[in-house]
């Protein structure tokens, strides 16, 4: 009588354990990968806001503390872009540069300005550059530093025009996180759960400081909870979205700590 022999395999007792240790390993790496993974891109975000904040400075200093004079269609970024080496890479925050495609191609199916979510860059549709169509970013200038007031009625006494005239340069931003190139925010401002960005670039006086939404235009939830901010003394922080309505925006610039933020924090619009 033959007897044949039973083949070296795996109880399904065996496989359970093997496949509860693969789990349990999983769950031990993957959270810790993408704590490294966040971690990378806040150095990286860092980094690029220092650039910026240095040619920004740069352009200062060359510029009798003058900052710049906003006509409607030349942007800030394409004005320091000769001060910054990498200008085009320097330009993004890190959560945004996976979405630059996705940028482009609303570009590509309508032409013009749009704005765009947290991760995704705005598209400014127009460049001085004769070799573009349109600039792309994510970061925004607080109007209120501009020299001229063509969108800051009818608060123009409000702003700023050179650096000598921030007081609180450490609590004055400069650049920060932002779904649109710049931003006229008032204390008074508001950010409701329903609120429309479009609201900021449509009809003949939403672009203007006083439509009572400019804020939103800063508060990108990229980050957890904060935004990354160039300050006008240089230093580049986090800043809880919230904290936002405490900085130094303008002149007279009055302070709110009691503003909630709406759950889910809105994080723009397609």
């Amino acid at each position: 009588m033959f007897h044949s022999k039973r083949k070296p395999g795996f109880t399904l007792i065996e496989l359970l354990v093997v496949i509860a240790i693969i789990a349990l390993l999983l769950s031990i790496v993957v959270p810790a990968l993408k704590k490294a993974r966040e971690h990378a891109q806040r150095v990286v975000g860092f980094a690029n806001l220092r650039s910026l904040s240095t040619a920004l400075h740069i352009y200062l200093n060359t510029n009798d503390d003058k900052f710049f004079a906003y006509d409607g269609t030349t942007l800030w970024l394409e004005i320091i872009g000769e001060l910054v080496d990498n200008i085009d890479e320097v330009r993004y925050c890190p959560r945004t540069i996976k979405n630059i495609r996705v940028a482009e191609e609303r570009y590509e199916n309508s032409p013009g300005s749009h704005w765009r979510e947290a991760e995704v860059p705005w598209v400014w549709g127009n460049s001085t550059d004769p070799t573009k169509d349109y600039e792309l970013g994510s970061y925004g200038l607080n109007g209120w530093l501009y020299s001229n007031a063509i969108y800051a009625r009818p608060f123009e006494n409000d702003l700023f025009g050179r650096r000598t005239a921030v007081q609180n340069p450490s609590t004055t931003p400069f650049v920060l996180d932002a779904i649109w190139p710049d931003g006229w925010p008032r204390s008074n401002d508001t950010l409701p759960a329903s609120y429309n960005y479009s609201l900021g670039i449509q009809g003949t006086s939403h672009g203007y400081a006083d439509n009572g939404y400019m804020m939103g235009r800063f508060v990108t939830n990229r980050h957890g909870g904060v935004t990354n901010v160039i300050f006008v003394d240089g230093s580049v922080k986090s800043v809880p979205l919230a904290d936002l309505w405490t900085l130094t925006w303008h002149r007279g610039y009055r302070p709110r700590y009691d503003v909630k933020l709406p759950e889910p924090v809105p994080t723009g619009q397609r």
